[in-house]
């Protein structure tokens, strides 16, 4: 250790002595019950740690196809979500959770409740599974808005254009 810096003596059985008590008790319970999804028996979670979870949880919606416009795959099983849109959620704060276009309804729902916002990407696909998930996440949106809980809705490009017609009845 350098003898210039005598403070950091001083500093080194502070240091020691907080590694070695317990961190102060928040208050938060040990597990987290959730709702069983039919039988399986109740499922747990860690407890939250504030550190880690006070930024805004946004959901992506999935867009049909590969990316690649079918170079790569072009089952209707494959859904994307362009890097840029999580970068772009990310880089504001926030996590994402992806909510695919074409998983069970129970299952998007339950994602749903878990979110601060959703954002609608741009994209080709205006028909189909895919038009009926925005729709069907669009009407959350106005729901929990309308019993007066704040739930922004960011739709760039097709996602607004889709809104548009979801708003104007032009489907």
């Amino acid at each position: 250790m350098d003898s210039r810096c005598p403070h950091l003596l001083l500093l080194l059985p502070l240091l020691l002595l907080a590694a070695l008590l317990p961190p102060p008790s928040s208050g938060v319970p040990e597990v987290i019950w959730l709702p069983t999804s039919g039988g399986a028996g109740p499922l747990s979670c860690a407890p939250p740690d504030p550190a880690v979870y006070d930024r805004p949880v946004i959901g992506i919606v999935s867009h049909p196809g590969d990316g690649a416009g079918g170079r790569i795959s072009n089952t209707t099983a494959t859904s994307y979500i362009g890097a840029s849109y999580v970068k772009f959620v990310e880089a504001a704060g926030s996590r994402v959770i992806p909510l695919v276009y074409n998983e069970p309804e129970d299952r998007l729902l339950e994602k749903l409740s878990l979110l601060n916002g959703v954002l609608f990407t741009g994209g080709s696909e205006k028909e189909g599974v895919y038009f009926d998930t925005i729709k069907r996440v669009f009407q959350y949106v106005l729901d929990k808005n309308d019993a007066g809980e704040p739930f922004p809705l960011f739709a760039q490009c097709l996602g607004f254009e889709l809104v548009s017609m979801i708003v104007s009845k032009v489907i």
